[in-house]
């Protein structure tokens, strides 16, 4: 049985809605910091603290791997420091730790994904944001700012995703 995560299908209950999963709670604990521009990455070690079946699922916890241990990217992102072009505001510091939740099913449809590299992935979506930004420069005032700011918004995202890749 091929087992995968889905990062919170369900943010407001952290929930499978279909029941037919595992959820497995992680804390996340500060490992290090990169600083970039306007940008802060933040990399975590996540340690299982806690798990549930769903009620009448096809695969319960007992499927799933026991003590998993992951690891886990943000970017905290200032604003005023974009909007600026980096003369006023940094970046907000990397939280000490954050509960994260993840469900694991057999769904079959992010086995692929989980198999990429980390630094790919994070290249692959400043790839996106310069194509994006070309679109953005066909604008005019305040319609190309706004544009600008979507653009960042949409790439840092993106690297967040690039967490769930299995390899650096």
């Amino acid at each position: 049985m091929n087992l995968y995560e889905l990062e919170r299908s369900a943010p407001v209950g952290l929930t499978d809605p279909s029941g037919e999963k595992c959820t497995v709670r992680f804390k996340c604990y500060y490992l290090s910091e990169t600083l970039s521009g306007c940008t802060r990455n933040c990399e975590y070690q996540c340690i299982e603290t806690s798990r549930c079946d769903s009620y009448g699922g096809r695969v319960g916890c007992k499927d799933v791997p026991h003590n998993l241990v992951r690891t886990d990217s943000q970017q905290m992102i200032s604003l005023c420091c974009i909007l600026t072009g980096g003369k006023y505001g940094t970046p907000g510091n990397c939280p000490n730790s954050y509960d994260q939740s993840f469900i694991y099913g057999d769904w079959g449809i992010l086995d692929d994904m989980k198999n990429c590299d980390r630094s790919d992935c994070i290249d692959r979506c400043a790839l996106m944001g310069e194509i994006l930004r070309l679109g953005c420069e066909a604008l005019e005032g305040t319609k190309k700012h706004g544009c600008e700011i979507w653009v960042q918004g949409i790439e840092a995202a993106c690297k967040q995703s690039c967490g769930i890749c299995e390899n650096p």
